[in-house]
């Protein structure tokens, strides 16, 4: 199961480093919570973006792979506020898929500390479709994004 784990991270991080985008629209960090691990970020404009986790489950002990659409928006200075949709994919004993819907804060700190860096907080809700249909979930965490 680690081996995955590790290939899992190895292939995104190829992935996030062999896209050819201009500067402050891709970014890595980590998250930790339920799930906890590697994130990533790409910025579609100003106000929407797609991210995606490659993390540890503790709950049920598997693996998952999350993908979301998200929608940003300014609260006051560098807080913002975002939420979407996504889904999630489970890879443990059985393979399991959750939709969900990703609330949370972020917070910029270029300004504050001179480095592309945003921190974050969010909560996901969701449901699992596959096995098990209309099954609750709730995910969230906090984590931090560098832009290069």
């Amino acid at each position: 199961m680690k081996k995955i784990f590790v290939i899992l991270i190895l292939v995104v991080g190829l992935m996030a480093f062999s896209m050819n985008y201009s500067a402050d629209e891709k970014g890595i960090g980590a998250i930790g919570g339920e799930p906890s691990g590697l994130y990533g970020r790409y910025n579609i404009n100003n106000f929407t973006f797609v991210d995606g986790t490659a993390a540890w489950s503790y709950f049920g002990s598997h693996i998952t792979l999350t993908a979301n659409y998200n929608l940003v928006n300014n609260l006051d200075g560098d807080l913002y506020y975002r939420y979407g949709a996504g889904v999630t994919v489970g890879l443990g004993n059985a393979i399991s898929v959750s939709v969900r819907v990703p609330v949370g804060l972020e917070y910029d700190l270029e300004n504050l500390i001179d480095l592309p860096i945003i921190i974050f907080a969010d909560v996901a809700p969701g449901i699992e479709i596959i096995p098990d249909m209309a099954r609750f979930h709730i995910y969230g965490g906090t984590g931090f994004v560098y832009f290069f």
